[in-house]
């Protein structure tokens, strides 16, 4: 059994194991500070130890009653419910029958075992048996904040899993609109490249590879480097300039640095693709991009419009923003 199991597992093997060993913790704790010493000698005394589990005994069944309650009922039906009001209540009230439950305890436990003892003693007793109760119950909410720190992360876990997921249906989305359109008119522009210049059919022949590379085989993480992304894109401006049809020429200038730095797969591609399918009659293309902390700044500039884009991206060890969606574009 893993460490990270023995904590997070919620199969019966690791969780009963987990159970086990906090109360047995608690019982040590328990243990230790309801020790009475009078001198020296009574730590090699059994008796020392007896009435001192004998004390832990008394407060176990209200601890035990007291922290169920709260991770199986209050928490989960109340808390996280966000009934605020009634989970406050609630717990006011679990708090205070376990506190005058443990008094009574207390009560009986000291005139039990020091009868005809001063009231100097029972109250020395009283006094000890109310301080070692109020610790135990410290110890039971310390367990109770540890239940809901749990909770959090598993479910900021859970977010994070289904984030990657939504991020990588939303890439795959991508990659299903631009593969089948543009596979045809690359094909197509190939096509006719073939026949009207052999040589230059074979540049745009390792242009389109490069870049259905690309789609097909590295944009399959939640995100990638910007390196590869702008290569991307200067293929297809490459590729795209050896169409006849549209004989745009494109040209494309990075400011900022982007060494390490990660952006959403296809986020410029879908961009420049997008872009590239509203140029018809355009001689010229000038794609401007400014690279900052954590934005990146796209313009493609023509005689006729401009398109604009920002996209979040993110250092070595951070992580792009999932909200972000690469198709929403400003066109003027």
């Amino acid at each position: 059994m893993s460490l990270h199991s023995f904590i997070f597992s919620s199969e019966r093997k690791p969780r009963t194991s987990r159970y086990l060993v906090f109360w047995a913790a608690y019982c040590l704790c328990g243990l230790y500070t309801n020790i009475e010493i009078s001198v020296p000698g009574d730590l090699h005394r059994a008796v020392t130890y007896e009435a001192s589990l004998l004390r832990v005994l008394c407060y176990l069944p209200m601890s035990v009653f007291m922290v169920y309650i709260f991770t199986n009922v209050l928490i989960p039906r109340y808390f996280l419910g966000k009934k605020y009001l009634i989970f406050g209540m609630m717990a006011f009230c679990t708090i205070l029958l376990c506190f005058l439950a443990d008094i009574l305890i207390s009560y009986v436990f000291v005139h039990s075992i020091y009868r005809g003892s001063q009231p100097t003693e029972l109250s020395e007793s009283f006094f000890l048996m109310y301080y070692n109760m109020a610790v135990q119950k410290g110890i039971c909410m310390a367990a109770i904040c540890i239940k809901l720190a749990k909770g959090w992360y598993l479910q900021q876990v859970e977010n994070t899993r289904i984030a990657e997921k939504e991020a990588e249906k939303r890439t795959w989305l991508f990659r299903s609109q631009v593969q089948p359109e543009f596979l045809f008119h690359s094909l197509q522009s190939l096509y006719k490249k073939i026949h009207t210049s052999a040589d230059e059919a074979v540049k745009m022949i390792l242009h389109l590879s490069d870049i259905f590379s690309y789609i097909l085989y590295d944009c399959t993480d939640r995100q990638i480097l910007v390196e590869m992304e702008l290569m991307a894109i200067r293929n297809l401006a490459l590729a795209e300039q050896m169409n006849e049809e549209r004989a745009t020429r494109i040209s494309i200038s990075v400011n900022g640095s982007y060494d390490n730095k990660y952006i959403a797969p296809m986020s410029l591609f879908s961009f420049l693709r997008t872009r590239i399918d509203k140029s018809a009659g355009e001689e010229q293309i000038d794609v401007v991009i400014h690279i900052r902390d954590r934005v990146l700044e796209i313009a493609a500039v023509s005689d006729s419009h401009t398109s604009t884009a920002s996209m979040p991206i993110a250092g070595a060890g951070g992580v792009v923003n999932d909200d972000y969606q690469p198709v929403e574009y400003q066109y003027k």
